[in-house]
């Protein structure tokens, strides 16, 4: 048990490390030498950083202090003490990568495309671990705590859209906001990947009278299981088989065709699973 949670905590270390690494030189590198500015905290560091010089790497930290403080009581010292560490190191690394890495100037549109991805995946090794680098993450949990109907990536983009529009007014420069924003919708999109890509798949919903036939051929022909729900027409009063089963994106033609073949008046709905687990897919728990 000792040894297992040694090799958690070093892996929670090396994933914080890197994961900062990758974020701190998206900012340093490729976002600050652009004039671009990301959302959350490290956002306003820039602008702090722009118009009174003060270090984006103290300043990202010191804004959050009191959400760490807040956020001890509501959301548990755990949670708490990982985002500190991961915040710390981002902090620390932006201001070693200011003074020994240095800045890339190039076009606005390839500074966006380099810091979403880095920003996206330096974000992901840390999100993975049960860590975050504060500021609007902690907000969105707040937020959520008083008002659950409140969806927390809702809290998020609301808090990326006023620091990037407070971005354009005090620098004036629209373009290098509408850029940001790409910016941003690439980091979204690369931790998306980063955390869902390789655990994602697709859902198929078959309603069917020959739900049984088509249950064994996905078991012989496509390799895959399935499980067969008992369903009722709503307007027809007619009992029927629902089948569920869920499949690699790669997998889909093959159990397209294995229903067209088996009943051509069945109805199926294609749905996107963000995360498979069990057997057959990923198991991170065994």
């Amino acid at each position: 048990m000792r040894k297992k949670r040694r090799t958690g905590h070093l892996i929670n270390a090396l994933c914080y490390l890197l994961g900062a690494a990758f974020y701190a030189g998206a900012i340093t590198v490729f976002v600050k030498p652009n004039g671009l500015v990301t959302g959350g905290f490290s956002g306003l560091a820039l602008i702090a950083n722009a118009l009174f010089a003060v270090p984006v790497g103290i300043s990202v930290f010191v804004l959050n202090i009191p959400l760490f403080i807040l956020g001890y009581k509501k959301l548990g010292k755990g949670f708490i003490w990982r985002t500190t560490v991961a915040t710390a190191l981002v902090s620390v690394l932006i201001e070693v990568f200011e003074r020994f890495v240095p800045p890339f100037h190039c076009q606005s549109i390839l500074a966006s495309l380099a810091g979403g991805i880095l920003c996206g995946s330096g974000l992901a090794l840390i999100l993975v671990r049960g860590g975050s680098t504060g500021g609007a993450d902690i907000i969105s949990k707040l937020v959520h705590l008083k008002y659950p109907h409140i969806a927390l990536g809702r809290v998020i983009l609301c808090f990326d859209i006023a620091v990037i529009t407070l971005s354009a007014v005090v620098f004036k420069n629209i373009e290098n906001a509408l850029y940001s924003v790409l910016m941003i919708a690439i980091s979204s999109a690369a931790l998306d990947y980063f955390i869902y890509g390789t655990k994602s798949g697709k859902l198929l919903l078959v309603i069917s009278d020959k739900g049984n036939i088509i249950a064994e051929k996905i078991n012989t022909v496509g390799g895959r299981g399935a499980t067969l729900l008992p369903a009722t027409g709503a307007y027809t009063g007619k009992a029927r088989s629902m089948l569920l089963c869920v499949v690699r994106p790669h997998e889909i033609g093959k159990i397209y065709d294995i229903v067209a073949r088996c009943d051509k008046n069945a109805f199926l709905t294609l749905l996107d699973a963000r995360e498979i687990k069990g057997l057959g897919f990923y198991r991170d728990y065994e």
